[in-house]
C-alpha cells in the first residue's frame, strides 16, 4: 500500500554557534517520506521542482533514496532554503518561493485505501490551496502534523485541521493553537479527528473513538532533535501501512495494535535523534 506526502523539499543549512556546518535536503513532510522509503515503503512525494541549482540537489537526492517523483511538476520559482540555528530549541529562517499552483498540478488520484500526509504549514497560506488539496485528497486518510512556527496563520491552520482525519501535535503546538485547552478539549472542538500527542514528559498518546492509550519514550541522549517529530510521523504511518489502518477501520483497532503503531513512531524518532541527519539510517530496521 503506497503512501503520499504533500509538501516542499527544503535545503536545510545547519548552523552551530552561528557557523554553517552542513546542508541537508529536508522539509517536514519530505523527512517522513525519506524515512519511509528507506525502510522499503512505496513512498510518493507530491510537489514541484523549482528552476535553480538547488533543485538539482533535490533531484539527485530523490533518486538516491528511491522516492517516486511521478507526482512532481516543474516550476519557475526559486527553491526553499531553511537556515537552521541549532540550540536547545532550534530556530529556523526560511528563504525562497512557495509554488502554490505548481505543486498540485500532478496530484494523484487517491482512494479510501490511501494515506496522504500534510505538514509544511506554509503550504496552506492560501485559501484556494486548502480547498484544492482537500478536494484532490478525496476519501483518502489525511494525516496532519501542523508543525507550528511563530509566523503561522492560526485561522488558516484551523481550516486545514478541519479537513484532516488524524492530527499529530506536540504539546507545544497544541498550546500554540489552542491555548489553555487540554488534549481532550482540543478533540472535543474537533470531534471528527483521531489525535496523537507527544509531550515533554516523553510520552506518545493516542486518543480515538475506540481506543485511548499512551506509550513511554525511552530516555536517550540525542545528538540532534531536528527531524524527530517528522520521523515519529513516518513511524506512525509505517505502522498504519503494516496493519492496513485507514480512517475507515482505525476506530476498530485494538489497544495492542495502536500501541505498536505508536512504538514504531518512537523507534523512528529515536533513530534520527542519534545522528545529525533528518531521516533514519539507511540500514535502519523498525522490526
Amino acid at each position: 500500500m503506497p503512501s503520499y506526502h504533500v509538501g516542499l523539499p527544503i535545503l536545510d543549512v545547519i548552523f552551530e554557534n552561528n557557523v554553517p556546518k552542513d546542508a541537508l535536503t529536508g522539509g517536514a513532510v519530505l523527512n517522513s517520506c525519506v524515512s519511509l522509503a528507506r525502510v522499503g515503503a512505496d513512498s510518493h512525494f507530491v510537489s514541484a521542482f523549482c528552476a535553480d541549482p538547488v533543485a538539482k540537489i533535490f533531484k539527485e537526492f530523490f533518486e538516491k533514496n528511491k522516492i517516486s517523483t511521478q507526482f512532481m511538476s516543474e516550476s519557475q520559482h526559486k527553491s526553499m532554503v531553511a537556515l537552521a540555528f541549532k540550540a536547545a530549541s532550534t530556530v529556523y529562517e526560511f528563504r525562497g518561493d512557495i509554488p502554490y499552483q505548481d505543486m498540485v498540478q500532478k496530484f494523484p488520484e487517491l482512494t479510501e485505501k490511501d494515506i496522504v500526509q500534510f505538514g509544511d504549514y506554509f503550504v496552506f497560506d492560501q485559501d484556494y490551496q486548502i480547498d484544492q488539496i482537500k478536494a484532490k485528497s478525496g476519501k483518502a486518510t489525511k494525516y496532519l502534523d501542523p508543525n507550528i512556527r511563530n509566523s503561522v496563520n492560526h485561522q488558516q491552520m484551523k481550516k486545514v485541521i478541519d479537513s484532516a482525519d488524524i492530527l499529530r501535535m506536540s504539546d507545544e503546538d497544541a498550546e500554540s493553537m489552542y491555548p489553555g485547552l487540554s488534549i481532550i478539549q482540543i478533540l472535543e472542538k474537533n470531534p471528527h479527528l483521531c489525535g496523537i500527542f507527544n509531550t515533554t514528559e516523553k510520552t506518545a498518546t493516542y486518543i480515538g473513538k475506540g481506543v485511548s492509550t499512551s506509550v513511554q519514550c525511552p530516555k536517550i541522549t540525542p545528538v540532534s532533535t531536528i527531524g524527530a517529530g517528522d520521523n515519529f510521523n513516518a513511524g506512525v504511518i509505517y505502522g498504519m501501512l503494516k496493519f492496513g489502518l485507514t480512517k475507515a477501520n482505525l476506530n476498530q483497532a485494538n489497544k495492542s495494535t495502536i500501541e505498536q503503531v505508536l512504538n514504531f513512531g518512537v523507534k523512528f524518532a529515536q533513530n534520527v535523534c542519534m545522528s545529525s541527519v533528518n531521516y533514519v539510517d539507511e540500514d535502519f530496521k523498525p522490526e
